[in-house]
C-alpha cells in the first residue's frame, strides 16, 4: 500500500494543479485523501510492523522522528515554491519528489510481502543504525545522532542538572539591624 500512495499523492496533486472548478477540485481532493490513506503513519506503521514484529519499535521511532522534521522543511520549500511558480507549479513539483524520491525509497526498502518468522518464533528485528532495515552509509546525520539514546540509552549523554544556589552567609550584624 505504501507503494501505491507514492503513485496515488503525486496523480492527487496534478489534478489539484490542474483544477479550474470545484467538481475538479473535490476530485482531487478526494483522490489525495486516499493517497494519504494509503501512505501515513498507520499504513507505515503496519508494513514495520510486519516486517519486524516487536522490534518494528526502532524503525518506528525513526519514522515518527523523521516526519516530526517533515513541516520544518516542507512548509518554507512550499512556500519558497509557491513564491517562484505559483501554487499550481508547488502541486507538481511535490508530486515530482514523490515519484522520484519516495516511489524509489519504497520500492528499495519495503519487502513486497512479511517477512517470515523465524525459528524462535517472532520475525527478524531491525538492525542497529537502520531505518526500515535499509543501513544509511556515509557520516552520521544530525538525525541519527538524536536517535542516538533511544537505541542505547545507557551511552546517551546525561543533561547536567542544575547546582542548587547558595545563598551567601549573613553576618551576626546584619540580622540585628
Amino acid at each position: 500500500m505504501l507503494v501505491a500512495s507514492a503513485l496515488v499523492l503525486p496523480a492527487g496533486l496534478v489534478l489539484l494543479a490542474a483544477a479550474q472548478g470545484p467538481v475538479s477540485l473535490a476530485l482531487a481532493w478526494i483522490v489525495l485523501g486516499v493517497g494519504m490513506a494509503l501512505g501515513l503513519y498507520d499504513t507505515a506503521f503496519a508494513a514495520l510492523t510486519a516486517m519486524y514484529g516487536h522490534g518494528a519499535r526502532t524503525p518506528i521511532t525513526g519514522i515518527t522522528l523523521m516526519a516530526g522534521f517533515a513541516s520544518t522543511i516542507g512548509w518554507p520549500v512550499s512556500a519558497w515554491l509557491d513564491h517562484a511558480i505559483g501554487w499550481r507549479g508547488a502541486c507538481v513539483a511535490w508530486a515530482i519528489v514523490h515519484l522520484v524520491v519516495t516511489l524509489p525509497c519504497y520500492l528499495v526498502a519495503v519487502p513486497r510481502r512479511a517477512m517470515p518468522a523465524t525459528p524462535g518464533g517472532g520475525r527478524p528485528r531491525a538492525r542497529r543504525g537502520t531505518a526500515l532495515g535499509v543501513r544509511v552509509r556515509g557520516r552520521r546525520s544530525c538525525l541519527d545522532a538524536m536517535a542516538a539514546p533511544l537505541r542505547d540509552p545507557a551511552r546517551a549523554p546525561r543533561p547536567r542538572s542544575p547546582q542548587p544556589r547558595r545563598r551567601p552567609a549573613r553576618s551576626p550584624r546584619a540580622r540585628d539591624s
